[in-house]
């Protein structure tokens, strides 16, 4: 399996605002299909 047939939602649970975003382009980048981000 390839990270192209992967799909993962990313959640901040952190509090700190932009996480989820700042992860899910970094998932995206390495080829990663992400479909929602959000706050957990």
């Amino acid at each position: 399996m390839s990270p192209v047939d992967v799909r993962v939602q990313v959640l901040n649970g952190s509090g700190v605002v932009g996480q989820a975003a700042e992860a899910a382009e970094a998932l995206r980048a390495a080829g990663f299909q992400v479909p929602f981000t959000g706050n957990s």
